[in-house]
C-alpha cells in the first residue's frame, strides 16, 4: 500500500509512527473483504535515515576537502561550503546560513560568509560578541545551541527579521575556538539529532580546513623569513668580501702615506 510513499499510522494514544501496510483481498459469498497488516517500521526507518545521513556526511566532507584544495580565498571557500551544506536533501534547513571567524585579538566573531539572503531581507549580524545572544553564547561555551524560534535568548531583535529558528554550531579544534556555523531553520521545527550530527561533522571538517589554511600561511611566512635571512646573510658575505678587497690596497696606501709624512718637508702641499 502506498508504494514510493512514506506512510504513517496513529496509535490509540495519538502517537504517529512510520508504517508498512500490506493488503490482502478475501472473496466471500457475501462480499469482498480486505485484511490489512500494519507494521511499525520505526527501527528500520531510523536505520535507513542513518545510512542516508552517513552517505551525505561522507559526500559533503569529500566535497569540502576538494574545495579546500582549490586556489580560492577563505571567504570564497566558505561561500561554496555554505551552498553545499544548505542544499542537502531531506534536512529541514532553510537555504540560509552564515560562517563567522573569531578575531584572534578580540572577543568578537566577524562575519566571513553568508548564503541565501536577499537585499529585501534583514541581513545577519556582521559582528557577534562572545557570550552575547544565542550565537555568542554558543561560541563562548563551545557548545551547539538550538532555538526553534525567536525566543528570549535572542538578545538582538530586528522588526524586519523573518521568523526562524537556529542551529548555532561552534567551529572548534581541540579546545581552540575558530568560529561559528549558523544555520537557519523553519520556525517551530523540532530539534533533530540527524541534523545536529550532520552539522557537527561539517564544523569538524571546517576546523580542519582552517587549521590547514593557517598552517600553510605560517609555512609561507617562515619561507619568506628564511628567504629574507638568506638575503641578509648573502649581503653580509658580499659586504665582507668588498671590505677585504678595499682594505688590502688601503693598508698599502696607508703605509706609503706614513713614510711620505716622515720624509716630506713641513707645510708642503
Amino acid at each position: 500500500m502506498g508504494s514510493h510513499l512514506e506512510i504513517y499510522a496513529r496509535k490509540k494514544n495519538g502517537v504517529e509512527f512510520p508504517a508498512d501496510i500490506s493488503l490482502s483481498p478475501l472473496q466471500t459469498d457475501e462480499d469482498l473483504l480486505v485484511t490489512a497488516a500494519v507494521r511499525d517500521i520505526s527501527k528500520r526507518k531510523a536505520a535507513e535515515d542513518q545510512i542516508e545521513l552517513n552517505y551525505y556526511i561522507q559526500k559533503v566532507t569529500n566535497s569540502m576537502l576538494k574545495i579546500s584544495l582549490e586556489p580560492l580565498s577563505m571567504e570564497e571557500r566558505f561561500e561554496r561550503i555554505l551552498d553545499l551544506i544548505l542544499n542537502v536533501p531531506n534536512l529541514s534547513l532553510q537555504s540560509k546560513g552564515t560562517i563567522y571567524l573569531k578575531d584572534p585579538n578580540a572577543e568578537v566573531l566577524s562575519l566571513r560568509a553568508q548564503h541565501g539572503f536577499t537585499e529585501k531581507e534583514s541581513l545577519p549580524c556582521t559582528e557577534i560578541t562572545l557570550g552575547h545572544c544565542l550565537c555568542g553564547k554558543s561560541a563562548a561555551m563551545s557548545k551547539l545551541m538550538y532555538a526553534e524560534d525567536m525566543d528570549p535568548i535572542h538578545e538582538i531583535h530586528d522588526a524586519e527579521m523573518f521568523p526562524h529558528g537556529h542551529y548555532c554550531v561552534p567551529i572548534v579544534s581541540g579546545k581552540k575556538l575558530y568560529g561559528l556555523l549558523n544555520v537557519y531553520i523553519q520556525e517551530g521545527h523540532k530539534r533533530s539529532n540527524r541534523e545536529e550530527d550532520f552539522l557537527t561533522s561539517v564544523t569538524s571538517t571546517l576546523a580542519a580546513i582552517i587549521d590547514r589554511d593557517r598552517a600553510e600561511k605560517e609555512k609561507k611566512d617562515l619561507q619568506r623569513q628564511l628567504a629574507q635571512a638568506e638575503k641578509l646573510a648573502a649581503l653580509g658575505r658580499f659586504t665582507a668580501n668588498i671590505a677585504h678587497e678595499i682594505r688590502n690596497p688601503l693598508t698599502a696606501m696607508g703605509g706609503f702615506a706614513r713614510r711620505l709624512d716622515k720624509t716630506i718637508p713641513e707645510n708642503t702641499k
